[in-house]
């Protein structure tokens, strides 16, 4: 059932309707706004929610809605003050250890004492309630909460693949605790994990009733309420522009007025693009800050944190950063003029966008990398190999040797598969698995625990099959149409985009022939060291492919080469 709300103000003639609604149908909101209404997003979710959180209690309550538009004033400024009242305590949930820190700082404003904050709200991330769950003990966790708050709640698919646990069982565990306590599901980016949530609660509750082990299940917790207000998105303020090497984005961010925020997809480039914006002589080293997670929690980036954390500013003038950073930190930073991406998940990628907010930069540089579709070759390939053996895991003859599936996820002889069935397995209780019902075929029983197929992260490895798929084939025909296939997430067209040419290129172009021109009577033997100079030098920019068993070019087009260049 939807209803659409044509104007601002008809929302809170649909609040009778929620009550009437039972047995986990959902409602969906769509919230249809003129242009003037969008640019004010910090008041606006507080305003277009109105009364209605008053009759949330018990009910399981999804909301879609843009970064920055006001969700953490929302949860802490209405909704918790309106529990605190109650004398009910609140239990938040968010994906970093940043955000957190983000939530104690907006608490300190609004407490005065200690004691206060406490008997009121807890602040957790994901990964500290994970720990509980392998204890057992999360039941008791939630005893001392009448409502949870699930932030960032993509988490449970965008983390699906590499979390070691299983974003899988914490799901199904927190809907289990959660059954007859208010429940709120927010986040930006709602499409891929939307499906899911609304499964694993509507599966909960019917397994939790049918079988009688939650008796005190009432119709109000099986409603699910959706509020939508993606369409509240506005990304006008976003330039977009395609480099074709990150040689070339370097120089033209080191030689930016404005600060950079660079999301890289491996830590391993995020420390060679560093080294690379060295080379660049136009920013200086402690200029360049470089986020991961083995480094985040160091003291060398106390400040660096705390301003992101507390004032929202960017103290260096170009940050790189890997996934660490792309959920719920707000920059606030009107110095910010450039955004950099390399990803493949829409996700991930709106994510990373919606860190630069445009309460405070209202003009902005996006920047694209052109890439080969032999980049996206390679990651096609690896997700089609998983796809692969999930479907064995399907497979009933797989499951007979159950003992091999308990040996391959810690022995390290083949760290391949080892690898793929600590993402694709997890570990959980029988009575915490509600998703996939009977339909999972995979269920190795070992002692009060069982082996299940990580739904989440299969649902996951399936969309990027495809997208990497769709981007090989994109950049086989010009690799520019995958910045236009990303350019659509955002609403921009192929005209919107300016592609400029590589400046890198061509200094190292001009650098190449000044070396070749610099050639003297040389003997062979000189010569031999010259082609061992110049290849050692240029070998990334011009001789990929023309490479002997020494590592040099062979010696019959030394002339073409030559006579070519000058």
């Amino acid at each position: 059932m939807v209803y659409e709300i044509i104007e601002p103000g008809q929302e809170k003639a649909l609040a009778l309707l929620f009550t009437k609604n039972k047995f986990m149908e959902v409602v969906n909101i769509r919230v249809k706004m003129q242009t003037r209404y969008v640019k004010k997003w910090q008041q606006y979710l507080t305003e277009l929610i109105g009364d209605d959180y008053m009759e949330w209690e018990g009910r399981k309550i999804l909301i879609s809605a843009p970064t920055g538009m006001g969700k953490t004033t929302f949860i802490l400024q209405v909704f918790l003050r309106y529990f605190k009242r109650k004398r009910k305590k609140v239990l938040i949930l968010s994906n970093r250890v940043l955000l957190r820190t983000q939530y104690w700082s907006s608490l300190l404003e609004q407490f005065v004492e200690y004691r206060d904050i406490e008997e009121s709200v807890t602040v957790m991330t994901y990964q500290q309630l994970e720990e509980k769950v392998k204890s057992g003990a999360i039941e008791g966790v939630f005893n001392e909460y009448a409502a949870i708050v699930c932030d960032e709640c993509h988490f449970f698919y965008a983390d699906a693949d590499f979390n070691n646990f299983g974003t899988f069982v914490l799901l199904q565990a927190i809907a289990r605790a959660g059954a007859t306590k208010t429940m709120i599901f927010l986040s930006a980016t709602m499409d891929e994990v939307k499906p899911l949530i609304e499964q694993t609660l509507k599966n909960c509750m019917t397994i939790l009733r049918r079988t009688g082990r939650n008796p005190q299940i009432t119709d109000t917790n099986e409603e699910i309420l959706f509020y939508d207000y993606s369409g509240l998105v506005d990304y006008e303020r976003f330039h977009c522009t395609c480099v074709p090497d990150l040689e070339t984005a370097c120089g033209l961010l080191a030689e930016s007025p404005k600060k950079s925020v660079i999301f890289m997809d491996n830590k391993e480039r995020g420390a060679e693009l560093l080294e690379q914006f060295v080379k660049t002589k136009n920013v200086e080293r402690q200029q360049i800050a470089f986020l991961n997670a083995d480094n985040i929690d160091h003291e060398s980036n106390k400040i660096l944190i705390s301003n992101l954390a507390i004032s929202h500013k960017l103290v260096p003038k170009i940050l790189i950063t890997t996934s660490v950073l792309d959920n719920g930190v707000s920059i606030h930073d009107a110095d910010v003029g450039n955004v950099l991406i390399m990803t493949e998940s829409k996700c991930s990628f709106l994510q990373m966008l919606g860190r630069v907010r445009a309460e405070d930069v209202d003009d902005c540089n996006l920047y694209f990398v052109r890439r080969e579709e032999k980049e996206f070759s390679k990651r096609k390939a690896r997700y089609e190999w998983e796809l692969a053996n999930f479907k064995k895991l399907d497979s009933v003859e797989q499951t007979r040797r159950w003992e091999k599936y308990l040996y391959a996820v810690w022995d390290r002889r083949d760290e391949v598969m080892a690898d793929f069935y600590r993402k694709a397995l997890v570990w959980m209780r029988h009575e915490d698995q509600f998703f996939s019902g009977s339909k999972n075929r995979l269920r190795i029983q070992f002692g009060e625990a069982n082996f299940y197929v990580n739904e989440f992260a299969k649902r996951k490895t399936e969309d990027m099959y495809m997208i990497e798929s769709r981007f090989y084939a994109l950049a086989l025909e010009d690799p520019v149409k995958v910045i236009y296939e990303q350019m659509r997430w955002i609403g921009k067209e192929p005209d919107e985009l300016q592609v400029l040419d590589s400046a890198y290129q061509k200094m190292r172009e001009q650098e190449f022939v000044d070396f070749l021109v610099s050639v003297k009577d040389y003997d062979v033997d000189d010569m031999k060291q010259f082609k061992n100079m110049l290849v050692k030098e240029f070998r990334k920019e011009f001789f990929p492919d023309i490479l002997s068993k020494n590592g040099t070019f062979q010696m019959k087009n030394w002339k073409k080469y030559v006579a070519d260049s000058v």
